[in-house]
């Protein structure tokens, strides 16, 4: 049986980067090659299983005091890896795809398999 600290070596984060992109239209067109494109899919299916589980959390937001935004926050440095090693996992810019992510649920996942 392997360790738990190897096993965690080996695990892939589930995004791959973080796109940055200067308009809304193309940071989302490149969030959907990210995921439905570049993903393996084992990867594809539990990113796209969290997310909608989350988004559905942050339609009850008035229940359970979690929006988006707080959300992206605690779950961005877990599925998004920067390039960089020495890179600040709460950066901003990290959170704020996995919050355009949460508002683009639907056309991002849509078709997707």
């Amino acid at each position: 049986m392997a360790s738990i600290g190897s096993n965690r070596d080996r695990c892939e984060m589930l995004v791959p980067r973080c796109p940055c992109a200067a308009d809304e239209a193309t940071k989302i067109a490149r969030l959907k090659d990210l995921i439905c494109n570049q993903l393996p899919r084992p990867n594809r299916f539990a990113f796209q299983h969290m997310v909608r589980c989350l988004y559905e959390i942050t339609q009850n937001e008035q229940y359970t005091k979690l929006n988006a935004t707080t959300l992206s926050v605690v779950f961005a440095p877990n599925v998004l890896k920067n390039g960089d090693p020495n890179a600040n996992p709460f950066d901003t810019k990290c959170y704020e795809v996995i919050n355009a992510i949460f508002k683009e649920v639907r056309s991002l996942f849509a078709g997707a398999r």
